[in-house]
């Protein structure tokens, strides 16, 4: 006799020794966990296979997340991403927070400090900024926004992915790397290289999603739009 047969033998067995008791609702309930149980026998082989995770990640609210998914409210809408760009600095992400941006875009760049060579919040030509990445980045966690990082030095990339590795089990939001790869039309800003570029996402925060476009000509970038 297979498990299955023997399973169903049990079912029977037990709704007959207990189907002239008044306490209907006990037997049924009890009938319910024996199906349960042998159920998750029969598919899993076993109990001991099941695993119980305390902290689940759904695959909404991981880096690779599209923002479509994540952000519900929009349903599937992407005009109703709101997005704060050139987000620089402290006030900047201030406001972007307490507006309750959907999407913060931001650029980064390496700079000198006290404490060595560290990412920083600017966009060319500005070198130097009132937030660094790290604090930039602490700042977002809480408030569990998307992000897109425009990376405006090649060098600025191994760290900052570097921190995102880190810190991957809190970033249960979008994450996207982007950086200009191409020459633009008349645009004097040399690209970055794509493929150390592409390389280096990959093997170092694979997974967040990646995003190319081609360098612009020189802009104000000290105050966010709601343009994607």
């Amino acid at each position: 006799m297979t498990r299955g047969q023997l399973s169903i033998r049990f079912i029977n067995i037990f709704h007959l020794v207990f189907r002239r008791s008044r306490k209907l609702t006990l037997c049924y309930t009890l009938l319910a966990g024996c199906i349960v149980f042998f159920s998750l026998r029969l598919l899993n082989g076993g109990l001991s296979k099941i695993k119980v995770m305390d902290d689940v990640v759904l695959p909404d609210h991981q880096p690779n997340a599209n923002p479509l998914s994540y952000f519900v409210e929009t349903q599937n809408d992407g005009a109703l991403i709101s997005w704060a760009h050139a987000v620089n600095s402290k006030a900047l992400l201030k406001r972007a927070l307490s507006e309750k941006q959907m999407m913060l875009e931001a650029d980064i760049i390496l700079s000198d400090s006290a404490n060595g060579t560290v990412p920083i919040m600017a966009h060319p030509p500005m070198t130097h900024s009132d937030l660094t990445f790290d604090e930039w980045l602490m700042g977002v966690i809480p408030a569990r926004r998307g992000i897109k990082l425009d990376f405006k030095s090649i060098e600025a990339v191994p760290p900052v992915l570097e921190r995102l590795r880190v810190l991957e089990q809190q970033l249960r939001f979008p994450v996207m790397l982007n950086a200009d790869v191409l020459p633009g039309f008349d645009s004097p800003t040399l690209p970055l290289d794509a493929e150390h570029f592409i390389r280096l996402c990959k093997l170092m925060f694979p997974r967040a999603t990646l995003s190319t476009a081609s360098t612009s000509t020189t802009r104000s970038r000290s105050v966010p739009s709601d343009e994607p």
